[in-house]
C-alpha cells in the first residue's frame, strides 16, 4: 500500500477529467482495507429498501440518497 497511514473514509481526490487542465477535486469514499486498500467506492447501497430505480441522467450525474446510499456517477461535467 502506498499510503498506509490513510484510513478509510471520505477524501478529496484529483479529477483528471476536469476541463481546461484545472485542478478540480471531488470528495469520494475510499476503502483502505479491502484487499490492500486504495479503492474508490463508486456505489454503496446499505439499505436495500431504498429505490435505485433512477433515470439515465441521474446515473450519469450521480445521486445520493443519504451518506450510506449513493452512486458516484458515470460522467462528470
Amino acid at each position: 500500500m502506498q499510503y498506509p497511514h490513510i484510513s478509510s473514509g471520505y477524501h478529496q481526490v484529483h479529477d483528471c477529467s476536469c476541463p481546461g487542465g484545472k485542478n478540480c477535486k471531488n470528495t469520494v469514499l475510499c476503502d483502505m482495507k479491502t484487499e490492500g486498500g486504495g479503492w474508490t467506492v463508486i456505489m454503496q447501497r446499505l439499505n436495500t429498501k431504498l429505490s435505485f430505480n433512477k433515470t439515465r441522467e441521474q446515473y450519469e450525474n450521480g445521486f445520493q440518497i443519504d451518506k450510506d446510499n449513493f452512486w458516484i456517477g458515470n460522467i462528470k461535467n
